[in-house]
């Protein structure tokens, strides 16, 4: 029966649906430096979901918005230069004010001579009629002269477009991190030299190099941060003496942790320090103890004994273990089936759990959507003081039948 519900769960291709996460953070806030002509840019970008922001109805449209400020500080804490952007954001569907997969977003630029700085930013959500100041940032700007390799930008791998120009970059903009996600996400990192001569670049985590002059190096093409449409370009403009490197679809093969880049040329050599987050990951996954005890609902109790019985600093890599046996991208590091499988436990929380209690994934509803998905049709009928609900499979040619004998939202398989 155990082995039976793997093959149902894994040919969920046609029943996997997207699930609403709680992100960890309500704004995110990334800043990044580029050369341009003699002077460093400062560039920082926000990212805010919509579900944390304010929207009115006008007309058939509801909207929202956003104005951001930062000041920044010397080392004395004196103002040096203080910049202010609004961002506005119009959608057409309610639900989709509510959506923490959603999100407004956008970039400013200040131009900083060599120093270290403290940037204060501030937040005022349209409609909320309240400003909020977030917590400071602190950045040392160095010689333009001295500024040879920029720091790794993390975007999206497929490329976008904006107004009439196509094949361009997306800015992640998930404050720097690399997202740990089943999406392609690649690394540009600029090179500020006149000629290239023996570029090394490698890439390790937990000691060992992941992979080495594995790059494509553009040369002479200077990079250049826009906001277009809510989302943040980060473009391409001919220029002599500013060159860039990719690192494509890097996050493959970097597990959700601390990771190194070492770039190396014929006179210098930095290590940036970088790590790769989960930023979506299903809060029933986020305590490794409580994951794997779910696990005895529909695994053989000695393969789940086994991995509980591993040393708490290895609980969570004995549960990788476990579901690495059932991936469908082997050679990927980010695991779908494990994904999916905690997302619906998440759903199952939100939707079948008791009054005042989080236990949807112990009930039979729960246990049933987390085996087989999102049913093809649910149907709720009421009979003679009891609530039906009747769930069809059609591919799988599967019927279930819950029943509520007492109004309180206890359904109780029957069939």
């Amino acid at each position: 029966m155990k082995l039976f519900f793997f093959r149902l769960l894994f040919i969920f291709s046609a029943f996997t649906i997207i699930y609403p996460q709680n992100f960890s953070n309500p704004i995110y806030l990334e800043w990044n430096l580029l050369k341009k002509d003699s002077t460093l840019n400062l560039y920082i970008s926000f990212r805010v979901s919509y579900d944390n922001l304010f929207f009115v109805k006008d007309n058939n449209h509801y909207k929202s918005g956003i104005t951001i400020s930062y000041d920044v500080m010397d080392e004395n804490m004196n103002l040096v230069k203080r910049v202010s952007d609004e961002f506005n954001v119009s959608v057409d569907d309610y639900n989709q004010t509510n959506s923490n997969l959603s999100f407004i977003e956008g970039v400013t630029a200040v131009s900083l001579n060599q120093g270290n700085y403290s940037v204060v930013p501030s937040v005022n959500l349209f409609y909320a009629d309240k400003d909020v100041i977030l917590k400071k940032f602190d950045i040392e700007v160095p010689n333009p002269n001295d500024f040879t390799f920029g720091k790794p930008i993390v975007i999206e791998s497929n490329l976008t477009n904006c107004d009439n120009s196509n094949d361009l970059f997306r800015l992640a903009n998930f404050e720097g991190v690399l997202p740990f996600s089943s999406e392609n996400y690649s690394i540009l990192i600029p090179l500020n030299i006149t000629e290239v001569y023996d570029l090394s670049v490698d890439i390790i985590q937990y000691g060992k190099s992941l992979k080495q002059n594995d790059y494509s190096l553009i040369k002479n093409e200077e990079l250049n941060f826009l906001n277009c449409s809510n989302k943040i370009i980060v473009s391409k403009n001919k220029s002599d003496n500013h060159h860039f490197i990719i690192l494509k679809d890097v996050n493959k093969m970097i597990d959700e942790d601390e990771f190194i880049i070492h770039i190396k040329s014929d006179k210098e050599e930095k290590k940036f320090d970088l790590r790769s987050v989960w930023i979506n990951k299903p809060r029933s996954l986020r305590n490794v103890k409580e994951a794997i005890l779910i696990l005895f609902d529909y695994f053989d109790e000695k393969v789940v004994d086994e991995i509980y019985r591993a040393d708490s600093d290895s609980l969570y890599n004995s549960l990788k273990k476990f579901w690495k046996k059932m991936d469908r991208t082997p050679e990927t590091t980010f695991n779908e089936i494990m994904s999916e499988f905690y997302s619906r436990i998440d759903f199952a929380i939100d939707n079948f759990s008791s009054i005042n209690k989080s236990d949807g994934a112990k009930t039979d509803r729960g246990k049933v959507f987390i085996k087989y998905g999102e049913p093809s049709s649910n149907e709720r009928v009421f009979s003679n003081n009891k609530v039906l609900e009747i769930w069809q499979y059609e591919q799988l040619e599967k019927k279930f039948i819950f029943t509520d004998n007492t109004g309180t939202g206890n359904f109780i398989l029957e069939k």
